[in-house]
């Protein structure tokens, strides 16, 4: 059974854990009380504790036309669909319940224009658009809906398996990735196209550079990048950021790397849809790649894709070698790259991380 958005409503923040493993902030976060008020009085920790915790909650309603009756203050089509197990509905006069609505909605036309809204937000991108034009008015009718606008993201079964795994947060953080594309409405395959690496000016293409090896990136594989682009000003611009020369060795080249481990084919996976959405948006590769892995290093629990590692990732499900192919779990329905050379999918089904867990 689905948990109610209703027991939600004053314990947001003790569930905040499942996203804030390696939070150091988080202490700072546990110590407000669980009354609504007191994330609006603190803009910089209403801000925190919504960015950390966007990502295990979504909004209740989940097509376009209940929105748009909010919006009218017409409730009563939302309230005959609204979910609620064992509780009294005479708290939809809640004023704590408004508070919430207000911040919640606050944060999801914050994060509509965002080029990862619909894996974010967990919702298909006609409602972030719609998010992103409401009037003050309408604003105001949402807010005012009785009950929370959110809900949890996850299933009962994501919670039973960081309960057994507890110990291991490299494990958890491969089945969070996972939960979070099972949920969020478009898939992989929707976005599957080859990503072009364009040719950049000087002017256009040093400041490219000089953020990807902030990032972390070593010379030669920005020089592979930038094939047009001076490799000794590259050289120059690494030494003046970390004031040592950059390592050796090229860009790496082995496709079956990503895939060797379930871990590692979960994080290769879910990079891929973050690049594919962001690419979408951006339309230029390298940008793409920059935001891309920003989000990933944001989002990720233990994240091991080395910004290295990434530029390969940019074309791998369009490779005219076909390294790769994209599988869907018959079960839950998400989709995943796996490696053509992996014999054990070659006549069976691929079962992800989420429906066949470790035993």
């Amino acid at each position: 059974m689905r948990r109610s958005a209703l027991a939600l409503h004053f314990d947001l923040y003790d569930h905040l854990v499942i996203t804030n493993l390696r939070n150091p902030e988080f202490a700072k976060i546990n110590m407000l009380t669980p009354g609504c008020q007191q994330m609006l009085e603190n803009v910089d920790l209403r801000t925190l504790v919504f960015d950390k915790a966007a990502l295990a909650f979504s909004p209740i309603f989940e097509h376009l036309e209940f929105w748009e009756n909010l919006a009218k203050n017409n409730h009563k089509p939302c309230y005959d669909q609204f979910e609620l197990y064992d509780v009294d509905k005479e708290i939809d006069s809640s004023v704590g319940t408004k508070w919430a609505n207000r911040a919640y909605l606050h944060f999801l036309r914050d994060r509509a224009n965002n080029p990862l809204a619909p894996l974010q937000l967990g919702v298909p991108q006609e409602i972030c658009d719609f998010l992103l034009k409401i009037t003050p008015v309408e604003v105001s009718n949402i807010t005012n809906f009785g009950y929370p606008l959110y809900k949890f993201r996850f299933t009962e079964s994501f919670f039973d398996f960081v309960k057994n795994y507890a110990g291991d947060s490299e494990l958890i953080g491969a089945r969070y990735l996972h939960a979070l594309m099972e949920h969020c409405p478009v898939t992989l395959k929707e976005y599957s196209k080859t990503i072009t690496i364009q040719q950049y000016r000087s002017e256009d293409g040093y400041p490219l550079v000089k953020v990807l090896l902030d990032i972390g990136m070593r010379v030669a594989v920005a020089s592979t990048l930038f094939p047009n682009l001076h490799a000794a000003r590259i050289r120059r611009l690494y030494k003046e950021i970390y004031n040592k020369r950059s390592p050796s060795g090229q860009m790496p080249t082995a496709v079956e790397w990503y895939f060797n481990t379930e871990r590692r084919r979960v994080h290769t996976t879910f990079f891929q849809f973050l690049l594919s959405l962001t690419y979408s948006n951006f339309d230029e590769a390298i940008p793409a790649l920059i935001y891309a892995y920003r989000a990933y290093e944001e989002i990720a629990i233990d994240p091991i894709l080395e910004i290295d590692r990434t530029p390969l990732l940019m074309n791998l499900n369009t490779n005219a070698n076909r390294l790769v192919n994209l599988k869907t779990c018959p079960h839950c329905g998400t989709v995943y790259l796996t490696c053509a050379t992996d014999s054990k999918f070659e006549h069976g089904k691929y079962y992800c991380i989420g429906c066949a867990p470790p035993k």
